[in-house]
């Protein structure tokens, strides 16, 4: 599983954050913000540490806003 406060590099050498980390349905989801363009954020699903997949589907992405909301409702 990707840890959160890791940092990744994405297509052409960006580098992100890794905001958010969980489980959801037995697949790992992050939420990364790109360091140099805060605008620059999504949720991608994990595959393995070497494969990211970018979320589309609105349904996994409102449940995944709604596990980010409540960690950080703590």
């Amino acid at each position: 599983m990707l840890k959160e406060g890791s940092i990744i590099t994405l297509g052409n050498n960006h580098k992100y954050n890794i905001i958010f980390s969980t489980i959801l349905n037995n697949d790992n989801y992050i939420f990364v913000s790109n360091i140099d363009n805060i605008v620059d954020s999504c949720f991608y699903k994990a595959n393995n540490e070497k494969h990211l997949e970018l979320v589309k589907d609105s349904g996994i992405i409102e449940k995944l806003l709604k596990q980010y909301k409540d960690r950080m409702d703590v």
